[in-house]
């Protein structure tokens, strides 16, 4: 898959061409995810592992890049063979984790890793980040996305990978307001924002 220098700069790549991921929290969104046009990136959020191959086939076949939350799939093992599971079967891009131990076996199974953290504190802030600096994972999901500049600033400058925010943003203006204030992207589940 990806050589772990390389991982972060396509990551960065995949943002670029999509500022906006598209979440899917239910296997009833395949359909609509796998047919809107402008959608290159794919955040799996929930579903079983039989059901993933298919969708990773499919959204494979049609050129979109795959990222698994390994925490919320079912019957998945969370530990270095569910990940190796997830790169040699299943032929996911990448996946999402809170975990620093699973961060570091997709690293080793080539693929692009995305630590998720929530930052409901700035005891939070400084945990994720400690976290993030021994998993070095290719980008940070911060949750929620509303988070005060001055704790994004310093994600980024500790850190040194692409920050991308999820949850809780409604509205195109949110969006707008959220990149603007230098997140390099976000996720979402509300698919009128898939358009942006």
């Amino acid at each position: 898959m990806f050589r772990d220098e390389d991982a972060a700069n396509i990551f960065e790549e995949l943002l670029r061409e999509q500022k906006v991921i598209a979440c899917m929290r239910r296997v009833e969104d395949l359909p609509e995810v796998l047919n809107h046009s402008k959608i290159k990136n794919i955040f799996i959020l929930n579903c079983n592992i039989f059901e993933l191959k298919k969708i990773v086939t499919h959204a494979n076949n049609l050129g979109k890049k795959v990222f698994v939350h390994v925490d919320l799939v079912e019957g998945l093992g969370k530990d270095q063979f569910g990940i190796k599971f997830l790169a040699k079967t299943i032929g996911v891009t990448g996946i999402i984790t809170t975990k620093v131990q699973l961060i570091k076996a997709a690293k080793k199974e080539g693929l692009i890793t995305v630590q998720r953290f929530f930052t409901v504190d700035s005891e939070a802030v400084k945990t994720g980040i400690s976290m993030a600096k021994v998993a070095k994972p290719d980008a940070i999901e911060v949750m929620p996305a509303f988070l005060p500049k001055y704790y994004l600033d310093e994600i980024i400058s500790e850190l040194k990978i692409p920050v991308i925010a999820g949850g809780l943003i409604r509205t195109e203006e949110e969006a707008d307001h959220i990149l603007a204030t230098g997140f390099r992207g976000i996720s979402t589940s509300i698919r009128r924002l898939w358009n942006l």
